[in-house]
């Protein structure tokens, strides 16, 4: 029988590796500075913008309206994380209602209620969420009032 040959030493170098991730951050210091320089030279790009009256106006009512726009967008997005949750909660119910059938009968009522339940959730939900979308659509295309 042959004598176990010994294992030869196997030298790691992480120098390829270590120089990579240098150049990286070296290439992004560079991109910084270039940037900070830029704009350092552009002295009047910080600088506040005066208006008009009129843009003023104009200026405050687009904020409102996009303070709305967000509102709404935030308060549908709870919303969307509240349903959701509702039917995490019912998916973790089903393996204990299917682990309590002793009949496939009674398997096939806990899958259909489910499924009925499934698809008459998310209908009521997508329903809900496109309501705002769809009574601003129909303002928009009744047209200026008469």
């Amino acid at each position: 029988m042959p004598a176990p040959q010994a294992m030869k030493q196997i030298e790691f170098d992480a120098t390829p590796i270590v120089n990579m991730y240098v150049e990286s951050i070296q290439n992004w210091q560079k991109s910084c500075d270039s940037f900070a320089k830029s704009m350092a030279s552009n002295e009047n790009f910080m600088a506040p913008k005066t208006y008009n009256s009129s843009q003023n106006d104009f200026m405050g009512s687009l904020q409102k309206s996009g303070t709305a726009v967000f509102n709404r967008f935030v308060e549908s997005q709870i919303d969307l994380c509240r349903f959701y949750e509702c039917r995490l909660m019912r998916y973790l119910k089903i393996p204990g209602s299917v682990a309590a059938c002793r009949t496939p009968s009674e398997l096939t009522q806990v899958q259909t209620s489910f499924l009925n339940d499934f698809v008459t959730d998310y209908a009521a939900e997508s329903t809900k969420l496109m309501k705002p979308f769809k009574d601003r659509l129909s303002t928009l295309c009744a047209g200026p009032p008469s």
